[in-house]
């Protein structure tokens, strides 16, 4: 081995691809500043601010020695997502939270993560993130990988498009030639002369071997600077500017590379968008225990099913007393409780209709009967429900002492399935009317 290949062996294991990394992901943490504040501060996600990521990130692997090898544009685009992800999931959220005067810890991300339309914006807006971050860092990226490949190293490595365009300008160039050389033989050269595309790719192949799965590579290039153009469905060399075109060829084709994917970027936004808003009209699915009940909340709903859920949420009273609760989060105009009762531990001669009648008359000796209403019976989700409301009054102290009364309706609802009772109280506004509840209910009830 020559000197010359030992000092190539010694390049190439130059740097560590670990402490690179490191070094990286610190750049990249340290680069995000002006993104997390454009998303906290003015709702703005901006493709131009995933490059700074991309280039602190670039930064940092150089600052720690990175190694300069084939590696390198993997871990830029890697380390610049991970970093995106994590700011967009973790970071922005607690910094929203500052801003609602609320301690920036686990607990209360968990719980804001709880609330499923501020979830589903969050996951969009990772989704833009992502796709922005994938269309700011695209070209630089590959610039990197052609120093890299052409055997740049060290300071003068630059995390910059221009490689990339120098690339495409000459690739350009070079098949520009070709294809004016193929004009010139078959005398092509003014749209009065133009010639089938048919003519000019046989040629390119016979003459020049150029294969047929790269004939159209030559054609777009030069269309892409308006040197071979279209006339009556043929085609002819134009070398009027043939220069100046040529020299701006890396340019043109950056630009148009970059409007396509950003084209592409956006459908792919809109079409993930709309699988996501689909999706996400459904909520979760909840089995009630021992019953043949199965709930299907919707996006607007939290469901609560664990007596540790219920403590924390409405406290022990209601977990000893209720199996699960169901909130309306978007709107706030009802709150729905479920109890699920074993037929064997109440009275035998008890039946759906004779229990929900008890309550009835324990609600009319409390509230009155002109507040209530007459049993009746409601098919849900293919169960025959008891049924009944009454409207109830609340009263509140407010700052200054002073009494505030509020009015409210509860919708019972009662049904008998599988040798249990299972007993629903809604609590709703007083203008959310008894009927729209029952809509609640039948969808919820399967």
């Amino acid at each position: 081995m020559n000197e010359n290949e030992n000092q190539e062996v010694i390049k190439n294991f130059e740097g560590s691809y670990v402490t690179g990394i490191i070094g990286a992901v610190i750049g990249g943490l340290i680069a995000s500043i002006p993104w997390i504040l454009a998303y906290s501060y003015a709702n703005m996600i901006v493709a131009v601010l995933a490059t700074l990521i991309a280039g602190g990130a670039f930064l940092g692997y150089k600052i720690l020695k990175g190694k300069i090898g084939k590696g390198l544009p993997v871990i830029i685009t890697t380390v610049s997502l991970i970093v995106v992800i994590f700011v967009t999931l973790v970071i922005c959220p607690m910094v929203l939270l500052k801003k609602e005067g609320l301690n920036a810890t686990w607990n209360n991300l968990e719980r804001l993560y709880a609330i499923e339309d501020v979830k589903s914006a969050i996951m969009q807006d990772l989704l833009v993130s992502v796709a922005f971050t994938v269309l700011g860092i695209a070209a630089v990226v590959r610039s990197v990988s052609i120093q890299i490949k052409n055997g740049t190293a060290g300071e003068n490595l630059k995390f910059n498009t221009q490689a990339a365009i120098e690339e495409d300008r000459k690739r350009i160039q070079e098949q520009s030639e070709v294809v004016k050389k193929v004009c010139v033989s078959l005398n092509c050269m003014q749209k009065e002369n133009a010639v089938t595309k048919q003519e000019i790719a046989n040629e390119l192949e016979m003459t020049y071997n150029i294969q047929r799965n790269k004939i159209n590579e030559y054609f777009s290039s030069a269309q892409s600077v308006k040197l071979l153009k279209k006339y009556k469905g043929k085609y002819y060399y134009d070398d009027i500017d043939e220069q100046s075109k040529l020299l701006n060829a890396g340019n043109i084709n950056h630009n148009n590379k970059s409007s396509k994917t950003l084209a592409i970027i956006v459908v792919i936004i809109i079409v993930i968008g709309i699988i996501i808003a689909i999706l996400g009209s459904i909520g979760e699915e909840y089995k009630v225990p021992n019953t043949d009940i199965t709930l299907t909340t919707l996006s607007e709903q939290a469901i609560y099913t664990t007596k540790e859920e219920l403590s924390e949420i409405f406290g022990e009273d209601y977990a000893e007393y209720y199996d699960f609760a169901i909130l309306d989060e978007v709107n706030n105009k009802y709150e729905i409780y479920g109890t699920i009762m074993d037929k064997s531990n109440i009275d035998e001669d008890y039946d759906a209709n004779t229990l929900i009648q008890a309550d009835r008359e324990y609600i009319v000796q409390n509230w009155g009967e002109e507040n209530v209403s007459k049993l009746s019976d409601k098919e849900m989700g293919g169960k025959v429900f008891k049924s009944y409301d009454y409207k109830y009054k609340t009263q509140n102290t407010d700052e200054n002492g002073e009494i505030i009364e509020n009015e409210y309706i509860a919708v019972i609802y009662l049904c008998e399935t599988n040798g249990k009772f299972v007993w629903i109280d809604c609590y709703t506004d007083l203008d959310f009317e008894v009927s729209k509840m029952d809509e609640v209910i039948n969808k919820l009830i399967k």
